[in-house]
């Protein structure tokens, strides 16, 4: 009888893990194929196969071999071998594990700035791979704890291990400008970890719709601020002109390369292009975070109440990155998320109130401050951008759960409660319990 196991790593996790007493490595979502045949006297022969699937099979385990049974008295020979299919170095796992990162089904994600959007982006990406190594980069260990609960291997810059992926064929940057001093080269350097080889990979940016004029109707075409006219739109241009000029130096250097030229002329490879994005985020916010906690607040605003507001929730927002960095079609690269409903300063104020979901006790706020309408000190001045983004929704088939700031702060629909678990929520922010 003879037992051959055949290891394949599709849509592996290579999640190498050291040990006090042994360097062998760990292979998760490895496949293994039990083919069990056997033979001998005037009987047929017959087989079977048994697909198995381990989350976590060392590495070293694959390497033995055993010969037993070798007696000739006709009950034939029993063998266990490993065949490599993908070619992986069985008596260096630690080596295997690294080439199991560049095979093509490789869903392995790195998330630079991991916050709210970014942490949400992690949680929605392990529900769809659960295999997946995701890591989120910060600049402190502050909110590592938080982040390890979630499942998302938390590093900093200068603390990823010798067995960590060191490139990704999925990348987020979406850290804000105010984290860094250079925030184009925090960029550039988000660039060099992402590997980008083939279609099955993806590199987003998360930038703003503040790169947009004021007192215009917009959507994903509309043309941008130039240079030098207002300076938190220039370094978010900046920021994208890097993930925008590194995308066309990469195809012209493929362009210039004869085997890629053979492939596009066989029709393969055809959406290999576009694959680092710019993605222009209206105001987020979900139920304890945003324009409104700010507005019930403040007291006094100087501005017009009819000013408006573009928003979109959290949950949508990371939706929509996890749909750019899957797309198909890579012909566009510059998106717009909002909820395509603008609404006035005032009414988010109103909105938030009326739901139920807070009052004008002392006590329902950690700072003490009660909630209350604003009192707006203008009338005139600017009255803001009423944006769309129709060329996004229908590049990547993409609509908000929450169609409106409205939708979500109705008493009969959402009632103001974000859909992620409280147990699970980023950095462990609360729900109100008042919601009515």
């Amino acid at each position: 009888m003879m037992i051959t196991f055949v290891a394949d790593a599709s849509c592996a996790r290579a999640g190498a893990t050291s040990s006090s007493s042994s360097s062998s490595s760990s292979f998760s979502a490895l496949h293994l194929s039990l083919c069990l045949r056997r033979g001998g006297g005037g009987r047929g022969k017959k087989s079977a196969t048994m697909k198995l699937s381990r989350r976590c099979i060392r590495g070293n385990a694959l390497s033995s071999t055993a010969n037993n049974n070798k007696n000739n008295n006709g009950g034939g020979q029993s063998e266990i071998r490993v065949i490599n299919k993908n070619n992986y170095d069985m008596d260096h796992p630690m080596y295997s594990s690294r080439r199991l990162y560049d095979t093509p089904d490789c869903r392995n994600l790195l998330v630079v700035g991991p916050g709210v959007l970014g942490s949400l982006v992690c949680q929605k990406w392990l529900e769809m791979f659960p295999a997946a190594i995701v890591v989120g980069q910060t600049n402190s260990t502050k909110n590592h704890e938080s982040l390890e609960k979630l499942g998302i291997t938390a590093r900093t810059e200068d603390t990823f291990e010798h067995f960590d992926p060191k490139t990704y064929p999925y990348v987020v940057f979406s850290a804000p400008p105010s984290g860094s001093d250079d925030y184009p080269g925090e960029i550039k350097k988000a660039l060099e970890k992402w590997n980008g080889k083939n279609e099955y990979s993806g590199f987003c940016f998360t930038s703003s719709s503040a790169v947009f004029p004021d007192n215009i109707d917009c959507d994903d075409d509309t043309a941008t601020l130039k240079l030098g006219a207002n300076p938190r739109a220039d370094r978010l241009l900046n920021a994208e002109n890097v993930v925008l000029e590194h995308e066309n130096r990469r195809k012209e250097k493929e362009n210039s390369d004869d085997a890629v030229k053979k492939e596009k002329e066989e029709g393969k490879n055809e959406n290999y292009q576009n694959r680092a994005a710019v993605l222009r985020l209206a105001g987020l916010y979900h139920s304890l975070r945003g324009a409104h906690t700010y507005f019930m607040k403040a007291g006094t605003i100087e501005s017009r109440p009819d000013a408006l507001v573009n928003c979109i929730h959290y949950e949508d927002a990371a939706d929509l990155v996890v749909k750019v960095l899957l797309r198909e079609d890579a012909q566009r690269n510059v998106f717009l998320g909002c909820d395509g409903h603008p609404i006035t300063r005032e009414d988010v104020a109103t909105c938030a109130l009326e739901s139920g979901c807070f009052d004008n006790d002392d006590d329902d706020s950690e700072d003490g401050q009660k909630h209350s309408k604003p009192e707006f000190t203008k009338s005139e001045g600017p009255v803001g951008r009423r944006m769309t983004c129709e060329g996004t929704r229908k590049a990547l088939g993409w609509a908000p759960k929450f169609t409106s700031f409205r939708d979500f702060f109705d008493k009969e629909t959402n009632k103001g409660k974000d859909s992620f678990a409280e147990e699970a929520s980023p950095f462990g922010w609360n729900h109100s319990s008042k919601t009515s």
